[in-house]
């Protein structure tokens, strides 16, 4: 952070853009105390980062093939679970309403076999993180390559899950269908 400001500063620009953690806002406040800034804004990436990996899914993916919805709390999510299961939870480690280990233990008791990601800022969780089980943990410098491999990692499986069955897409859901059920006249 403070070499991206010094390099900012050497090459003459009003702003630089840095992101943002609890500690790096505790630094900034402590370089506006002392004047070597004047002044910081913390924008909310939570909005943003959700969008970006919808968009890096579709892109890379193909839209025909997941159906991604966002949900920026814990409760919409377990809400929305109610009514609907998901195969892929891509999930932040601090959210809004909680924590996303603690969802991340809320869908395991609800479902079987769900994909779990955690894609996140916060390295020191990844320990802590496993605990649940999840799929993968990626931090969200390597998003875009990293949850791409995941994806495609998780396509092969669940191919390989369904072999000697088709993928059917009916009413915007994925039903598998067994060969033998298949005729063709």
């Amino acid at each position: 952070m403070l070499t991206r400001i010094r390099n900012a500063n050497t090459a003459k620009h009003d702003t630089v853009d840095v992101p943002a953690s609890k500690m790096k806002l505790a630094i900034a406040d402590i370089l506006v105390d002392e004047g070597y800034i004047q002044k910081y804004d913390l924008v909310d990436d939570d909005l943003f980062i959700g969008g970006h990996v919808k968009d890096i899914i579709e892109e890379s993916m193909g839209g025909e093939l997941f159906q991604t919805e966002y949900f920026s709390t814990a409760g919409q999510l377990l809400s929305a679970m109610e009514e609907e299961r998901f195969t892929i939870y891509i999930l932040d480690i601090e959210i809004p309403d909680g924590n996303g280990i603690e969802l991340a233990e809320q869908i395991r008791k609800k479902q079987d076999k769900p994909y779990i990601l955690f894609l996140t800022a916060y390295e020191q969780y990844a320990l802590h993180g496993y605990e649940v089980r999840p799929y993968h943990y990626i931090i969200k410098e390597n998003m875009q390559e990293k949850l791409v491999q995941t994806l495609n990692q998780i396509c092969r499986e669940l191919g390989a899950d369904v072999k000697g069955q088709y993928l059917v897409k009916s009413a915007g859901a994925f039903e598998k269908v067994a060969l033998r059920e298949i005729y063709y006249i």
